[in-house]
């Protein structure tokens, strides 16, 4: 983390450029909110606090978040879903405001076809990458209940439009339609926001599912595509969701070996009270994945916070109540679908 609260995209141990400083210190806080880390934890406070600090005062009047000099970078999206995640913990006044003109952005930039473009700029171009981020920001500012209007329209059109995007045969999704860019492993991205847009139930989650049992969780040279963490960030979330044995193989298959591949240099900074503390970070399977250092980690680090991190988060308003009604008896097939709380080491 930078002096100003802020981390940027570097491919070494320090330094960094700012391109896409707002993505990455939006990532890294997401992962401290994950662990239900806020301003007032006592280790990492101060940390999440300059964190969303920065954020806030880096939005712009518009509410938009600068993106790199060609606008093909994911800030607006991922420090809109960050501070709508840091509210929802929080319900600071000042964080809701940054969040609502953030959100008022991504809802602006919907496309009539349900997907967005990158920048949220209005065009014919429907990206399933940008439009994934747009989602989770979405998702967490309606579970924040941020004021917005419209919000639960949008994740309805976002069903639709993620459906254009997916081949129906194959259940695989595209890059910026349905002809299977970047190989299909864009489907976990498709498929995890289908189920976050309130379609788990829908025969295009299911065969998004379907299609997602072939791929793999392999470190080094042969992981999957171009972006394997990228890939496997939404693979796990999807998975996840859709328990039963297509989450408890991935389960089994990703968990150890992503903490083995973690570097750790011990007692590399100085902790509370003045502990020296080990510090760990991720390199990239392959050298295509092109963010650094923080990227890297920060989206291994919420892979393994997928135990925890979703299960109130992903809860509607109404599953809530009834979460709070007696359980009924479970049917007799229930139990293919349960969720495996099972960290493999």
């Amino acid at each position: 983390q930078e002096a100003d609260g802020s981390w940027k995209t570097t491919s070494g141990g320090g330094g960094g450029t700012t391109a896409g400083t707002p993505a990455m210190t939006g990532l890294a806080l997401l992962c401290y909110l994950a662990h239900g880390e806020t301003p007032a934890s006592e280790e990492f406070g101060p940390t999440v606090e300059k964190a969303i600090r920065w954020l806030v005062e880096t939005q712009g009047a518009d509410g938009r978040f600068p993106n790199g000099k060609d606008g093909h970078e994911y800030s607006h999206p991922i420090a809109t879903y960050a501070l709508a995640e840091a509210y929802g913990m929080t319900k600071v006044p000042t964080i809701q405001m940054a969040a609502e003109k953030a959100m008022d952005v991504i809802l602006k930039g919907q496309h009539a076809s349900g997907n967005w473009n990158y920048n949220c700029d209005q065009s014919n171009r429907d990206d399933t990458s940008y439009t994934a981020w747009c989602c989770q920001a979405l998702k967490a500012g309606y579970m924040a209940g941020l004021s917005n209007k419209g919000m639960k329209e949008a994740m309805t059109k976002a069903i639709s439009g993620l459906k254009q995007n997916q081949n129906p045969g194959s259940g695989m999704f595209g890059y910026t339609g349905n002809d299977g860019g970047f190989g299909g492993h864009l489907t976990g991205a498709g498929t995890l926001c289908l189920q976050l847009m309130g379609a788990s139930r829908d025969g295009a989650t299911k065969t998004g599912l379907t299609w997602l049992e072939q791929e793999k969780f392999d470190w080094g040279p042969n992981a999957i595509g171009e972006r394997p963490i990228y890939y496997w960030y939404y693979i796990t979330q999807a998975k996840f969701h859709g328990g039963g044995e297509g989450w408890n193989s991935w389960n089994k298959s990703f968990s150890a070996p992503l903490v083995k591949n973690q570097t750790v240099i011990p007692q590399a900074i100085q902790g509370p009270g003045g502990k020296m503390v080990d510090i760990g970070y991720w390199a990239a399977p392959k050298q295509s994945e092109p963010y650094g250092l923080v990227y890297n980690t920060t989206l291994c680090c919420l892979m393994l916070e997928v135990y925890y991190r979703y299960l109130p988060t992903f809860q509607t308003p109404k599953d809530e109540a009834a979460a709070a009604a007696p359980a009924a008896a479970p049917a007799k097939d229930d139990k293919k679908n349960e969720v495996k709380i099972d960290i493999q080491m």
